[in-house]
């Protein structure tokens, strides 16, 4: 029956083993804003214990496919040009997104690639697509600290300072700001009993967390996100998912204050400092066959 809410190749996917139905909303209907408040707190009562198996520090970045690898390209030869030595992880979905060549390619700089449909048969995840990866991978990837990075991001200074910043060492979490608030969101925030803070809408190209510390905010905020098929109506993809999970259950963060720095296509985001570190490339990604802005 559930699967008739799904959309055609999703409901492929649920034929083949890969999507797994909803099983974690309060009466197994489809989820609107009359019956999500009680699914959300249902889930709440259900969050899993952390495993406790997750060690180190380490980088992941969501970028498959060729516009996206290509970014994810020029990101990690960043990073170790500015001599980031952490581990890196790229996740993607399928082998049509990463090949051998692309796996060749990085190879060198010292990246695993996760193919998420593989990790997905150890670790049912209803929906999963391109923003809905980025929670997934936080929870799943073997790292304790976690500094998720967009693949047109691009840093302009090494990110290991941010894992001794004070502000991470005493909360476990670091957000950055976006432009404001979208007034469609608001109704979320109302079905979830919590009060729209004021403070900007979270930008999700770059998050830094401790699993630790923040895990069940963040299998909240994956659980938004395999809902994406009703919580995408009122916000705009992952990123304020992490906003009203942390909001949620009353988990402490920190929000860089500096305000974004507008370049052309480019968000600029700040360290605590107020100095730049990374540019975020969100509408003049990277391209492999035409010519890019300096």
């Amino acid at each position: 029956g559930t699967l008739q809410y799904l959309s055609k190749p999703q409901r492929r996917g649920a034929e083949r083993g890969i999507v797994v139905t909803a099983n974690n909303s309060y009466d197994e209907q489809p989820l609107t804003l009359h019956n999500a408040r009680a699914a959300c707190e249902r889930y709440i009562q259900t969050i899993p214990e952390n495993p406790g198996s997750y060690r180190f520090k380490g980088i992941i970045i969501c970028g498959g496919g060729i516009k996206y690898f290509t970014n994810t390209w020029v990101c990690i030869n960043m990073l170790r040009r500015l001599g980031c030595r952490l581990p890196i992880q790229v996740w993607h979905l399928g082998k049509r997104e990463v090949d051998e060549k692309m796996k060749t390619l990085l190879a060198s700089l010292e990246v695993e690639c996760i193919d998420a449909y593989q990790v997905r048969k150890k670790h049912p995840v209803r929906m999963l697509g391109g923003w809905q990866l980025k929670p997934y991978a936080i929870l799943h990837c073997p790292f304790e600290e976690v500094l998720l990075l967009d693949a047109d991001n691009v840093p302009v200074v090494n990110p290991d300072i941010l894992f001794e910043t004070p502000e991470y060492r005493a909360t476990g979490a670091v957000f950055w700001p976006d432009y404001g608030r979208l007034p469609k969101g608001q109704p979320i925030w109302r079905s979830c009993r919590v009060r729209r803070p004021g403070e900007p809408e979270f930008e999700s190209g770059q998050i830094l967390v401790n699993k630790t510390k923040c895990w069940k905010a963040l299998r909240l905020a994956l659980w938004f996100n395999e809902n994406s098929d009703f919580y995408y109506q009122y916000l705009h993809g992952d990123k304020e998912t992490f906003h009203l999970a942390f909001r949620k259950l009353k988990k402490s963060y920190a929000l860089v204050e500096k305000p974004i720095h507008s370049l052309s296509g480019t968000m600029c985001q700040h360290d605590f400092d107020g100095n730049r570190i990374f540019q975020h490339r969100n509408t003049d990604k990277w391209n492999l066959l035409l010519a890019n802005k300096r």
